[in-house]
């Protein structure tokens, strides 16, 4: 990966768009037993690592909308507790 800084957001969002559709692209080839059964070398499913990227994603709305921290840890525990999915 190169290092470079994106100037605006404009930028920022057209970087980030091929790799979403990259991932949307492939989630759609597996089907819901694929989601929970095939795991990484650390034992992870596709579902685990979503929803460790949803709960990223979450965080980094939860900064730059000021909200406070725990509301983002009280969410995660729920996330965790009861599944997106």
């Amino acid at each position: 990966m190169t290092e470079r800084q994106v100037m605006i957001k404009a930028e920022l969002l057209a970087d980030i768009e091929p790799a979403w559709a990259a991932l949307n692209a492939a989630l759609d080839r597996l089907t819901p037993t694929q989601m929970t059964t095939i795991k990484d070398g650390q034992g992870w499913t596709v579902k685990d690592h979503l929803i460790h990227l949803t709960a990223w994603e979450r965080s980094i709305v939860f900064f730059l909308t000021a909200h406070h921290f725990t509301e983002h840890l009280a969410w995660i525990e729920a996330l965790v507790n009861e599944g997106p999915l």
